[in-house]
């Protein structure tokens, strides 16, 4: 009896353990420009809402373009947009993260994404849900935003245990018809 019920839970946890892997369950880490970026945001905005702010107050740095790449990106892509002499090579897991100054890349960083719906502690660009994949933003130091908070768990099934909070950044002024919305589901 002993034997079967250990067997039991075997099979029983390695159906969760493959299920949570295939709803895309997994420790995940956005890194940390993302995780200066929330402290910034959670300083600038405490209980505001919606809040505002400069996007070098979320990364500061000595820096005059910034780019996100999304995931899936070619290795054509990036040198369209970054020019052929530069260092970042495309990823299909991760976005990247490139800061330049004087249209040289002083900066890059890979980053974790939510794959079925922002995780916990990301930061968002509004673009993301707007635009085909591949997408990728670039903004100046400058560029005003619009901090919006979004829980991460919201329109999943209750059985999925991620919970947590993202921020969606919307670049101001707001197109009409384009107010920021938190993302149910990929």
């Amino acid at each position: 009896m002993t034997a079967l019920r250990t067997s039991l839970l075997t099979i029983a946890f390695a159906a969760t353990a493959g299920l949570l892997t295939l709803t895309g369950c997994r420790h995940q880490d956005a890194g940390p420009i993302d995780d200066h970026a929330v402290l910034e945001i959670r300083r600038l905005c405490a209980d505001r809402n919606p809040c505002d702010v400069h996007l070098h107050d979320l990364m500061p740095g000595k820096w005059d373009t910034f780019y996100e790449f999304g995931p899936y990106q070619d290795q054509q892509d990036l040198d369209d947009v970054l020019g052929t002499n530069n260092t970042v090579h495309a990823s299909r897991m991760q976005r990247i993260l490139v800061f330049a100054r004087d249209g040289k890349i002083i900066k890059f960083r890979y980053s974790d994404f939510g794959v079925e719906r922002p995780m916990d502690g990301e930061v968002v660009f509004d673009e993301e849900f707007r635009s085909p994949v591949p997408f990728w933003v670039k903004y100046p130091p400058d560029q005003l935003l619009r901090v919006t908070p979004c829980e991460t768990n919201k329109g999943v099934p209750l059985w999925h245990p991620t919970t947590g909070t993202y921020y969606l950044l919307t670049p101001l002024p707001l197109i009409p018809g384009n107010i920021p919305l938190c993302q149910r589901m990929f």
